[in-house]
Formats: C-alpha cells, sequence, structure tokens
C-alpha cells in the first residue's frame, strides 16, 4: 500500500498514547490470528470442473523462511509521529494474514458464485477446460490475484501447467520480482535450473515484504519444471522513487500532454530518459485520471493527502507500463540467460496482483499500445463477497459497471473485516487519548 498521512496530531503524547495503541492492537490481532488459523490440512477446493492437470507435488522438505519480520516495524512505531505510525499499521491490519498466513481461504465456500468463472464480454460461466483453452489461443495471459490468498497461487499455478499442457511455452514474468532481482535471479538458475525453490534465498525474500515464499513456490515451480524463462516484470520502490522525482522536476502531468519544456527536462536524465521509454509521456485521458484517484482513495480509507494522489497514480502507471514492456521483451525471445535450457518462449504470462490486470487501464492497456496486433486475456481471482450474489452486483459494489477483466474466477475470501472500519475505531480511540492527554 502507498504511503498516505492521517489527520492532525504528532506531539509527544500523542506518539506515544498512538503507539501503544499500535502496538496493542498488532499483537491483538496476531494472536487472534493465531488462534482462528485452521487446521494444517484443509480441505481440498471445490473446482467447477475437473483438474486440467495432476495434483501439484509438494515443496522439498527444507525449512521454512521465516514470515516477514514485524519487530522492526514495532520497534520504529513509537519514533514516528502518529499518523505516519497509523499509516504503518494500516497495510498490517489490511493483509494481516501476511504475518499469519493460512493455508486456504476458510470464507465463502457455500456462495453460490464459489469456484464458479465467469466470462465477462459474453455474459456467462465457463467451464475450466473452455478457459484454458481461451487463454491458450492468447499471445499474453494475465493472471491476477490477490496476493495474501493462498488458493489464487494454487489455481495460477494450475492454469500455468494447463496452458503448458497444451503445448504453450510462454515467458513467465513475475510481480514480486523486480528489475534489480533480474541478475541473481539469472545466476541462481543458470546454475540450478531444476531448484525452484532456492529462487527465495536467491533473490533475499525475506526481505522483500511479500508473503511467505510456499505461496509462490508452485507457480515458479511449474515454469522452471517446464523449462520457461522466469522474468522479473516489477520496478523496485526506489527506481519507482527515482521515475517519480523525475517527473515531478519536469512538470510532468498523468492527464496532460507533455510541454517542449517536458520532454527536454526529461531527457536529460537517465530516469527521464526511462520514463519516455516506458510511454508514461502519453498522457492519460481525464477521466481515467479520475477512476485512478477514486480508487486510491478508497483503497486509502477515505485518508489520502491530495498533495500524494497524483505521484501514486504515476506510480502505478509506472509499474503497469514496465510489467507490459516485460512480458513483450520476454515473448518472443530465445531463453538462454533465465532458465539456461535455451527453449523458445512462445507468448508471456503475467502473474501479478489483480489491480494490474484490468483490461481498461492496466498492464493490458500498456500491452495494446506495444503490441496492437496480439492478443491479451485477463483474468482476476475475485474473493465472494457476502450478500453480493451475481457477477454483476461484484461490480457495482466497488464502484465499476462492469468487471474491469475479460474472465472472473469467483473463489473463497480470506476474511470479512474491513481494515477501513478497523482503521477508524483505532483512529477514534488514538483521537480520545490525545484529548485526555492534553486535558490532563
Amino acid at each position: 500500500m502507498n504511503n498516505l498521512l492521517l489527520p492532525q496530531g504528532s506531539g509527544p503524547q500523542h506518539r506515544k498514547g498512538g503507539a501503544r495503541v499500535a502496538v496493542a492492537l498488532l499483537r491483538a490481532l496476531l494472536a487472534r490470528r493465531r488462534l482462528s488459523a485452521p487446521p494444517a490440512s484443509p480441505a481440498p477446493l471445490e473446482m467447477s470442473s475437473p483438474p486440467v492437470t495432476p495434483a501439484l507435488p509438494a515443496a522439498p522438505a527444507r525449512p521454512a523462511l521465516p514470515l516477514r519480520p514485524i519487530g522492526p516495524v514495532l520497534r520504529a512505531l513509537p519514533k514516528m509521529p502518529a499518523p505516519l505510525m497509523l499509516l504503518c499499521a494500516l497495510p498490517l491490519l489490511a493483509a494481516c494474514s501476511l504475518m499469519a498466513p493460512r493455508d486456504s481461504a476458510p470464507l465463502g465456500r457455500n456462495h453460490p458464485l464459489y469456484q464458479r468463472i465467469f466470462d465477462v464480454k459474453n455474459a456467462r460461466f465457463l467451464s475450466e477446460q473452455e478457459l484454458v483453452d481461451r487463454l491458450a489461443a492468447s499471445d499474453f495471459v494475465l493472471l491476477g490475484e490477490r496476493h495474501d490468498n493462498p488458493d489464487h497461487h494454487r489455481l495460477q499455478a494450475r492454469l500455468l501447467r494447463g496452458l503448458i499442457a497444451r503445448g504453450r511455452r510462454p515467458a513467465v514474468a513475475f510481480e514480486i520480482f523486480d528489475l534489480a532481482d533480474g541478475p541473481a535471479l539469472s545466476r541462481h538458475l543458470r546454475s540450478r535450473p531444476h531448484d525452484a525453490y532456492g529462487i527465495a534465498e536467491a533473490v533475499n525474500w525475506r526481505k522483500k515484504g511479500w508473503p511467505p515464499w510456499k505461496m509462490y513456490y508452485p507457480i515458479v515451480k511449474a515454469a522452471v519444471d517446464a523449462g520457461l524463462p522466469v522474468l522479473p516484470a516489477n520496478l523496485s520502490r526506489k527506481r519507482v522513487h527515482e521515475l517519480s522525482s523525475a517527473a515531478a522536476k519536469a512538470s510532468l502531468a498523468n492527464a496532460e500532454e507533455a510541454s517542449a519544456q517536458t520532454m527536454e527536462l526529461l531527457g536529460i536524465t537517465e530516469a527521464g530518459r526511462k520514463i519516455i521509454e516506458l510511454g508514461l509521456d502519453d498522457p492519460i485521458d481525464e477521466a481515467t485520471e479520475r477512476k485512478m484517484t477514486k480508487a486510491i482513495r478508497d483503497t486509502h480509507c477515505g485518508h489520502a493527502p491530495e498533495r500524494m494522489v497524483k505521484p501514486m497514480i504515476f506510480s502505478q502507471r509506472a509499474r503497469d507500463a514496465q510489467m507490459a514492456a516485460a512480458m513483450v521483451a520476454g515473448a518472443g525471445v530465445a531463453d538462454g540467460g533465465a532458465t539456461g535450457v535455451g527453449a523458445e518462449a512462445r507468448g508471456a504470462v503475467l502473474i501479478a496482483g489483480f489491480g494490474h490486470v484490468r483490461s481498461d487501464r492496466a498492464v493490458p492497456a500498456y500491452l495494446k499500445k506495444l503490441r496492437p496486433d496480439a492478443s491479451v486475456a485477463s483474468l482476476a481471482f475475485i474473493e465472494v463477497m457476502q450478500g453480493t450474489l451475481t457477477p454483476r452486483a461484484h461490480a457495482r459494489a466497488v464502484g465499476e459497471s462492469s468487471l474491469p477483466f475479460d474472465y472472473v474466477w469467483f473463489t473463497g475470501r480470506m476474511d470479512s473485516e474491513d481494515p477501513c472500519e478497523v482503521f477508524r475505531k483505532v483512529l477514534e480511540k488514538m483521537r480520545r487519548g490525545h484529548g485526555e492527554a492534553e486535558t490532563g
């Protein structure tokens, strides 16, 4: 989640009281997650049709990589102003399962849409075999996930194996790997081409802040087992900051034509030239900017400061453009560096968060600019919503007239908590504590 600032209040008493609230809340959430975790062997997923391929093998018996360490976050909280402190807590509240991961999404299994696959354009449900046939006929396939839902990753691996079984040999690009991971990823797979599990150590996974490696391992293993190129697709946080700074210094706007002076300033720096290379000097339309603005405000519970919204939009565009570029670059080249197998890649698959695979303005839009002749298919794994019984109702519930993907696979959900409601309660408690400190 991007940074945001919360309402006023950053004095010493506020920082101290706010830190206690956030630390207590986080510890309580961790304890409750541990108590409510499902058994180690959950019931198998109920699928809409027979599996395309045999069940995936279990990960090798190696020591599990540690979860994202929370100690440094907690130790840092008292040193921060309360707004920034709670900012750091909010993503953790919204994705508690990153700290205590479950093996399967436990909720929504009785929902009428559970494990059903919906063709958005034709407004009809598909069997899994029909879906795989359609994906196999596309040059570029995008599989969008909720990062911490293990069912989404199992289904991504399953679909990738289904594509391979139909003779496809795509490059597989991952949001979880940024371009800075490329050299380490390449070295590891050249020296140990069949060791998918070891990639985690090669790219220093434990420090990256993603969910546990075991969630992504089946997808990477499916690619490695087939000798497919495994590619980094994302920009690092540092790189995004460099591009955002260059755009700001050149007065590049998201929804305005770049002036001659702006283009000249961009051409001076390496980061500016990268912006031009990615096509980010080409403006989006105002309607798209309004929609992205609303999405950012909603994601940040209405507390995203106005001065940060436009940079956040630019950052999202930069990541989308880079992922599209990575897919195109890997789609038709002989693979000699990623896996060392020398197989020829045909097309590309992207594994990313579902926000990056929406067909109206994310990676698919940039793919169509780069390869207007290519066919693109986007699939999002979407958690079923309680009391929302149709695909169209799911779209309306998030402010869309229709689901912005080619296909949607409805799955169970990880939790029923509204992170914004949790955030609101914590913020109100902080405010009350702050008021008591001032009057005491």
